[in-house]
């Protein structure tokens, strides 16, 4: 598979475009166009497809199948309960690959990405357990996740500092999907970022 410079995950709709209207129409007034023509829709993919002109090679991940709809308002593909936020997409290119996610309290939780359902709509998956009331108050959330394949190391990053930590130092943070996880060491446990270093 060609290295991607960048993966977008998003809806895929197409835009329908009519023109020589001599006029707009009125509430309920039906206007026949002289011309018709198809554009690529959706914010995300008109992103994916604008950058990939700079020469990036773009990866776009999204299932049509799962927008159709019989609802001319539409659909809604995602629900986000008070105090979440939807976080941004990480390429998994390993079946056998885990999830590291931590929280801004610098509790880090590893479990193995087969323990993540696929879901085509709803309130999205529970990676690490935060209670409800914390999380509504934005006193706690998931900050940012990693998938780590195998040979790949986790880096930590809180302020200036770094901790990296190979697959024996994870081993402490293993559990199943939804579980509170451990704390980070001291020094670590506010939590910037996470990044994966390859083999």
């Amino acid at each position: 598979m060609k290295k991607l410079d960048v993966v977008v995950v998003g809806e895929l709709n197409v835009d329908l475009i009519l023109t020589g209207l001599a006029s707009l129409p009125e509430m309920g007034e039906c206007k026949l166009s002289k011309d018709m023509h198809f554009s690529l829709g959706s914010a995300s993919a008109i992103f994916a497809s604008n950058i990939s002109r700079l020469g990036l090679n773009v990866g776009f991940v999204g299932k049509i199948g799962d927008l159709f709809t019989k609802n001319k308002a539409g659909k809604a593909v995602v629900s986000i309960p008070k105090g979440g936020r939807i976080l941004s997409p990480k390429m998994v290119s390993d079946a056998n690959a885990l999830v590291a996610a931590v929280s801004n309290e610098g509790r880090l939780l590893v479990f193995p990405i087969s323990e993540l359902p696929e879901l085509a709509r709803g309130k999205g998956n529970k990676i690490i357990n935060i209670p409800g009331s914390r999380l509504q108050a934005r006193e706690e959330f998931v900050i940012d996740y990693g998938v780590i394949s195998e040979g790949d190391s986790l880096v930590v990053h809180s302020g200036k500092r770094y901790l990296v930590m190979k697959a024996k130092d994870l081993e402490h943070y293993l559990g199943e999907r939804g579980r509170r996880g451990h704390k980070l060491p001291r020094g670590f446990q506010k939590v910037d970022k996470l990044e994966v270093e390859g083999k």
